[in-house]
């Protein structure tokens, strides 16, 4: 019985894990998390630096290869050569051999310099990519954040109603106690402090899954507390105009220069598969050395060394058209490449005027909503002093309290979409709207 207690305690400590401390993270931290801790971010990191590794490696065909070889044999039955008939034996029982061989490149139809330009293309294209991962991150970093904050101000707004229904409730009774109010009237609005309550419960399991999204993203523990400091700020100055915006989009935008290091890559292919047809001439030096003896003693071997060099010609004649199809196939993609830049181009100019036009919308429905739940509050104020005097009815009253709650609510959404769009032009554009020039 022992036994099995440490065995439990002992696993149990193995396998049990500390539960980090609380963490309040601000847009800086969860930008800055969104950097380090991504895995599409990593991923893109070990790209670029596969990419660079290939690129120093065309860099090494452009120098001399040098060889060196080593061999033993043993013969357990010497072999025999004929000479008129007769075999003679023709070696040792014990084989040494050695040899250096040095080859250098002299002409290779542009192979080795196409190759070379190929990997510094695709390099540039790779980090193309991976700074235009690294900004998908932050711009996702940011959404998630002001869809914690809205998920937040509209679980506080709920909660806030139902406290409006609540004391409405509380209200209604003491007037049903005093023979002011019917039954129906309490009955009437104790189903809609229920209702209340459910879209309060509604609220805080929204903002309890954004925040489980927010935590996967960065790579935190699910059961970690984690809390989220910020709030909405009012609108910024107006936004540049939108042909400025695409112009500095076009210009800043990482995926336009990949899709342009796309093409360089392609049109290098082709140049590859071209040099193919073209002849390449090599440099070659060698030094071969031999020994051969009966027993395993290199002092009476038989030892003999010889010292080549040369010139090699390599000229592609005929390979069934393999390498004239290999180089269609290569003017295809390049062709295509150009195609998706044009296609990209389109896109991104597409995506600012649609940001553009969606922020400004934004912008005017926060300062549309702001009156309007300036006005709820008023009129709910109102209607409560009126039904106090009994000047009003509880219709009227639920209507005021349910018109401020739906005013309020609109404006948190507008709130968040307007932020959640300028982050979303600002990937657009490629850089902050307040650095642009005016």
């Amino acid at each position: 019985m022992k036994r099995a207690l440490f065995f439990l305690l002992v696993f149990g400590a193995g396998f049990s894990r500390a539960v980090e401390p609380p963490v309040t993270l601000t847009l800086p931290d969860i930008l800055a998390r969104a950097v380090a801790d991504n895995i599409d971010v990593a991923q893109a990191a070990l790209d670029l630096a596969r990419l660079d590794s290939r690129y120093h490696e065309a860099l090494g065909s452009a120098f001399p290869t040098l060889d060196l070889t080593g061999q033993y044999t043993r013969n357990y039955r010497i072999p025999k050569v004929f000479l008129g008939g007769q075999g003679y034996p023709s070696g040792e029982t014990n084989v040494w051999a050695a040899g250096v061989t040095a080859q250098q490149p002299l002409y290779t139809g542009g192979k080795v310099s196409t190759a070379m330009r190929l990997g510094k293309d695709a390099l540039s294209l790779q980090k193309d990519l991976s700074a235009a991962t690294r900004d998908e991150a932050l711009f996702a970093a940011r959404r998630l954040y002001f869809a914690v904050l809205l998920s937040s101000r509209v679980a506080d707004i709920q909660s806030e109603y139902l406290r409006n229904a609540n004391d409405h409730l509380a209200t209604i009774r003491e007037r049903y106690r005093k023979g002011v109010d019917s039954d129906l009237a309490l009955r009437r609005q104790e189903v809609e402090a229920a209702n209340a309550e459910t879209l309060m419960i509604s609220a805080r399991n929204t903002r309890d899954t954004v925040l489980l999204s927010l935590k996967t993203f960065l790579r935190i523990d699910l059961d970690r507390p984690v809390t989220i400091a910020g709030d909405f700020d009012p609108p910024s100055s107006a936004t540049p105009d939108i042909p400025s915006l695409e112009k500095t989009a076009l210009d800043r935008r990482p995926e336009i220069a990949a899709a342009r290091a796309s093409m360089a890559v392609y049109r290098d292919l082709y140049r590859l598969t071209w040099a193919e047809f073209q002849p390449s001439l090599g440099a070659f030096g060698s030094y071969q050395w031999s020994a051969q003896a009966t027993d395993n003693s290199l002092g009476g071997s038989q030892q003999t060394d010889g010292i080549s060099a040369g010139l090699l010609l390599r000229f592609n004649l005929f390979q069934g058209g393999q390498s004239f199809q290999r180089m269609k196939q290569s003017r295809f993609d390049w062709e295509k490449s150009r195609l998706e830049a044009e296609k990209t181009e389109r896109n991104i100019r597409r995506e600012v005027w649609e940001k553009g036009l969606a922020l400004n919308e934004a912008r005017d429905r926060v300062r549309v909503q702001r009156e309007s739940v300036d006005e709820a509050r008023k009129a709910l104020t109102s209607v409560e002093v009126r039904y106090g005097a009994g000047q009003s009815g509880q219709l009227e009253l639920n209507d005021a309290t349910f018109a401020l709650n739906r005013a309020r609510l609109q404006q948190a959404q507008a709130l968040s979409d307007y932020w959640t769009d300028k982050a979303a032009l600002e990937r657009a554009v490629g850089m902050p709207l307040e650095e642009m020039k005016p």
